[in-house]
Formats: C-alpha cells, structure tokens, sequence
C-alpha cells in the first residue's frame, strides 16, 4: 500500500520538524508549500496530493478561496483529479461564520491553534482511512450542481433548469438511467416535479438554447468538445457530463 500524502502550508523549520516527527507512525508523507494562496493552489493542482492542511488566511487569497476555485476548476472541466483530495485548514477564528463556510466548502475539519501536530496527523489520518460516502442528494453535492450550472448562466427562474437539477440527481443516484431517458428517466423527473412528461424536454433544451447563448465559450468548449460554438448540447449529453463532473469532484461509484 502506498503512503498517503499529505500538503501542508508551512515554511517554519520549527513547524515543519514538529510534522514531520508526528508523521512516523503512520504512513503519511508531508509535502510542505508557502503559505500563499496561489502558489498553494498551483503545487496542490500538480502534485494532487491525498490531503491538504491549509492556513486559513493565506496572502492573495484564502483557504476558503482556495477551495471555492479548487472545486469550480474540477466542475467546469479545467481539472480532471486522479483522486479526491480531503481539505483540513487551521486558523484562530472561533467564529460561527468561520465554521459554517468550513461546512460549506466542505472542509474535512478545522483545527483551532494553538495546533497540536501529533493530534492534527491522528486527526487526517483517520480521514484518510474512513472514505466518505456522499449521496447525490446530500447538501455539498447538490450546492455544487447550482454552483456549476450558475458559472453555466443557467436561468434559475425557469422550470426546465429544476428539471436540469432533478435529472442529474437521479443520473448520480442511478447510472442506468441516461440509456432509457425517454422510457425511465423523463418520467421520473416529470413525477418529482409534478409536471406533465411531454413538457420535460423541451423546458430543458430551453435551458440549454440560453446556457449555449450566453455561457462562457471555453468553458462549453471544455464540457462539450463536441458541440460547435453556440451550438445547444443535447439534453442527455448535458445532464451525463453535469453528473460525471460531480461524480469526479465527489468520488462518487459509477
């Protein structure tokens, strides 16, 4: 079994002996980056790293940031992890705020200082040895679908855009479902939303005409190579891609 690794915001020698001792009885290797939010964001992107224990206030931008634009570039298609990385930060705020943004970037845990380096490795480690099992209806995934389809330009006031969202869901719930759309799923999402079957997709695909208007062309280009710009996905080929991005940001089973 290979080590776990682990990065670490930290440039103090002091610091970085104290993780290093606490490190030996487990099999986690510590990789240490400058506490600085970009540098972080770009040695975290090319190494992919098992785990990441982040300052909280790093210079440019912060942890949160850090995560916010880590997850966006894994859903919009300009990274493609090889595995799911657990994100730990640690800071001096005690604030409700502070937590409940930990919560929703879907921060693994929050070490307060002063830090203890033996607890914070027993910590991650447990982490990294309990994987996490996430629904397709649970909060964090399905704040990420509204994330993903308003960085899309999705128009949230339209029917076909709570279509959109159901239909994902039940493609993350049940893969089988994208090969009988018609006959399984358009039912399906027609009876979760109390709307007649024959109107599913075509609210969709009015979804998808605005999303292709109005979109970020590189970013269509990135999920849809196959469509031309200003082009409309088809509306399976949009709620399977929609899914697999989540399912890579999530590690969720296919």
């Amino acid at each position: 079994m290979r080590p776990y690794s682990l990065f670490i915001t930290e440039d103090d020698p002091l610091r970085i002996k104290l993780y290093q001792q606490a490190a030996e009885p487990y099999q986690i290797k510590i990789i240490f980056g400058p506490k600085n939010g970009p540098l972080a964001m770009e040695m975290i992107r090319r190494l992919m790293p098992d785990a990441a224990l982040l300052e909280l206030f790093l210079p440019q931008f912060s942890a949160l940031e850090l995560k916010y634009r880590y997850d966006e570039a894994v859903l919009n298609g300009s990274l493609t992890p090889s595995r799911l990385i657990h994100f730990f930060a640690f800071g001096s705020l005690m604030r409700e705020e502070i937590f409940q943004l930990m919560q929703d970037r879907n921060f693994s845990f929050y070490f307060l200082r002063p830090l203890d380096e033996k607890a914070i490795l027993h910590e991650i480690n447990y982490f990294l040895k309990t994987p996490r099992v996430f629904t397709p209806y649970c909060e964090q995934v399905q704040r990420s679908l509204h994330q993903l389809l308003a960085t899309l330009q999705a128009p949230a006031n339209h029917m076909g855009y709570q279509h959109i969202v159901t239909g994902v869901s039940l493609l993350l719930e049940n893969p089988s479902y994208r090969t009988m759309a018609t006959k399984r799923l358009y039912p399906e999402i027609a009876k979760r939303n109390r709307s007649p079957v024959s109107s599913i997709e075509k609210r969709i695909r009015y979804v998808l005409e605005h999303i292709a208007q109005n979109a970020d062309p590189e970013l269509m280009k990135r999920l849809f190579p196959d469509c031309a710009p200003g082009e409309r996905p088809y509306v399976m080929q949009f709620l399977t891609v929609l899914a697999h991005r989540l399912r890579w940001c999530y590690d969720m089973p296919c």
